[in-house]
């Protein structure tokens, strides 16, 4: 009789015994489930079917070699000042303002392998240009994994004191973060005032001229990198600065006061709104029948029937869909935030109350920039320069109540003493040789018939103190909306970006334009 086999079986004591799960096993769990994961695309979707070489070629063809723009936004928290990342992708690489991305395509996360895989393609290849030390700064700090990824960037600038305030960001601290550089494009158009030739002729690593633009530290923060040669090069422009403007033309709120859309961006941050759709809704209009666009023209009045028209026009499902199609697109890269759309089922339109939105809108923007509100009495004091301000505004009726049953008043709050302009007039036009609403005039930027109306009556005052004429090549204008500045360039204005809760970096921008002293310790209130 053959012997018969045991059951193979532990003791008692071995079955008690549960080993706790190390590190090693974990990263095992979890790199095993990322290849079942892998194995079921691979199997369920086409495209992830095919051979990894030719996947590659494909994600290559989509995402490759763009150009990836990052600019921020600062906003009040109640912890302080806070930074958001916005990205915008271009198909191509530009040293000029680029053209419109509305096309441009950058991965979604639609899986873990397709993300993985598009993604890394996408960051490895594409060019990744800021205009201010700001967003440099912002990105490093806040852009997460993608900052690894990073092989090439173009640090462009416009700015009149290059490499002056770029030189607190481009050092070891933020610039040794990006540990996979391979090549960095300085690019744009400097403006300088006097001769070049002393500081051209300097050592840049010991000259007095270059040392206090700490330039070697520049130079040093890039030498850590293994940098190529093919890949780094320098592409600016130098030329004198022009003469400066006869008048300087202002925007008012986001310039001259607290911008409205400061208290927008509080609003959406408390309602979880995603960042940006209602400038977004209110922009798409329409042009000739949007509640916006109306009353900024004076074609409305003020009243419920209007507050009623405005919150159907940030309710509009279409204009939803098509922001947050975009917004998706744009929080996924580098893994800014996520997806706007969880679960694949995009969330309903946001419940806006639009009467609560536009008075917060309304009160934020009687508060005096504390960049901004010196420098225009620095310049009001000076004699100099034709004063003039064009604001797209509303008209309020009298005795019109706040959402809170408190009468409004349009007059500015300046904060007291020692505030030293705490007993300026509240009338903001007495600050202007000219004030031009558009609720008024009923003409509203970015129409070039408000520049050109605008030039006219500068050039009127011009002409009465005897200095002649002024052309729209004589104008500056300051704005924070990029259409109505990309509108004044075209009609012939030069321009100035005044971007939210960067006041001071325009002040310093104009200072240079106009050659004096506009900013100071003592300027801010």
């Amino acid at each position: 009789m053959p012997t018969r086999k045991r059951v193979a079986c532990e003791p008692p004591a071995m079955r008690k015994i549960k080993r706790p799960k190390n590190h090693q096993s974990l990263y095992l769990e979890s790199v095993t489930a990322a290849v079942d994961l892998t194995s079921l695309n691979s199997t369920a979707s086409p495209l992830l079917r095919l051979p990894a070489e030719l996947r590659n070629q494909i994600w290559h063809l989509v995402f490759g070699d763009k150009m990836l723009r990052v600019s921020n936004i600062e906003y009040r928290h109640q912890s302080g000042k806070q930074d958001r990342l916005l990205y915008d992708v271009f198909d191509s690489v530009s040293h000029k303002r680029p053209v419109d991305s509305s096309t441009s395509r950058a991965p979604e996360p639609a899986c873990r392998q397709y993300w993985a895989e598009t993604s890394d393609v996408f960051l490895t290849s594409c060019v990744v240009r800021v205009d201010w030390p700001t967003a440099l700064k912002a990105f490093v700090r806040l852009g997460g994994p993608a900052i690894y990824r990073i092989r090439k960037l173009m640090i462009h600038t416009t700015n009149l004191d290059f490499p002056g305030l770029w030189r607190n960001v481009l050092n070891s601290a933020y610039v040794g973060r990006l540990t996979s550089l391979e090549g960095v494009n300085f690019s744009g158009d400097i403006i300088y005032r006097g001769p070049l030739g002393p500081y051209l002729k300097e050592d840049v690593m010991r000259g007095h001229y270059w040392r206090k633009c700490k330039m070697p530290e520049i130079i040093r923060a890039f030498q850590q990198h293994k940098l190529k040669e093919e890949l780094t090069t320098v592409t600016i422009k130098l030329s004198p600065y022009p003469q400066p403007p006869k008048a300087v033309l202002f925007d008012i709120g986001g310039v001259v006061v607290i911008s409205p859309f400061q208290a927008i961006l509080d609003y959406e941050i408390e309602n979880k709104i995603p960042i940006g759709y209602i400038n977004y809704a209110i922009q798409k209009g329409p042009h000739d029948t949007g509640a916006w666009q109306l009353i900024e023209r004076g074609e409305v009045e003020l009243n419920d029937d209007w507050f009623a028209s405005f919150k159907a026009q940030l309710s509009r499902p279409e204009i939803w869909r098509e922001y947050l199609a975009k917004v998706t697109q744009k929080q996924s890269l580098g893994g800014a935030g996520g997806s706007a759309i969880e679960g694949g089922k995009p969330p309903s339109v946001p419940e806006i109350d639009a009467k609560r939105l536009f008075w917060r809108m309304m009160k934020i923007s009687r508060e005096p920039d504390p960049y901004m509100y010196p420098a225009l009495r620095k310049l009001k004091e000076s004699g100099k320069f034709v004063l003039g301000a064009f604001s797209n505004n509303v008209t309020f009726p009298t005795g019109i109540l706040d959402d809170e049953g408190v009468l409004f008043t349009k007059e500015l709050q300046h904060r007291p003493h020692p505030n030293p302009y705490a007993n300026d007039s509240t009338d903001i036009t007495t600050n202007f040789d000219i004030f031009l609403g558009s609720a008024a005039v009923g003409v509203r930027k970015p129409d070039p018939e408000a520049y050109k109306l605008a030039t006219r009556e500068m050039s009127k005052i011009s002409e009465g103190r005897g200095k002649g004429k002024i052309t729209e090549g004589d104008v500056l204008f300051l704005d924070d909306i990029g259409i109505n500045l990309k509108f004044a360039k075209k009609t012939g204005l030069r321009t100035i970006k005044v971007n939210l809760g960067q006041t001071k970096n325009a002040v310093e921008e104009l200072a240079e334009a106009t050659g004096l002293k506009l900013l100071d310790e003592k300027a801010k209130l």
